[in-house]
């Protein structure tokens, strides 16, 4: 899986759409549930076995201010989950790894139906 660290909202939005699904975590250097979480999300994502997926970190403090970012990205608390497909980003609550595993793999149920769908169409 490719890793990518965006660095602004134009980079945010041409990898997103350069890409089938995104997977996006949102962090910042201050967050303490941040440092503790982020390596458990990523040793879980880099052991997803589904193609065209890129994973894209976030640092917050560089959007906050940034309105085109908080107009797309409602951001409650962090560190925030997110995947991006079809022109739209869903937002898992992150509590624990269990709500993230569930979100991923039923996302990616979503995601794997809708392609299927759009494949037999275009037969």
């Amino acid at each position: 899986m490719i890793t990518k660290d965006i660095e602004n909202y134009d980079d945010l939005i041409k990898t997103v759409n350069e890409n089938s699904v995104s997977i996006i975590l949102i962090i910042a250097d201050w967050c303490k549930p941040c440092h503790e979480l982020k390596p458990i999300i990523e040793d879980y994502i880099y052991k997803l076995d589904y193609k065209n997926i890129i994973y894209l970190r976030l640092n917050y403090d560089i959007f906050k201010t940034d309105d085109r970012f908080k107009e797309k990205m409602l951001i409650e608390g962090l560190p925030s989950f997110w995947i991006y497909y079809m022109n739209e980003f869903e937002r898992c609550i992150v509590a624990d790894m269990r709500f993230i595993t569930h979100f991923v793999e039923m996302k990616m149920n979503q995601i794997n139906q809708k392609r299927s769908i759009e494949l037999k169409d275009d037969f």
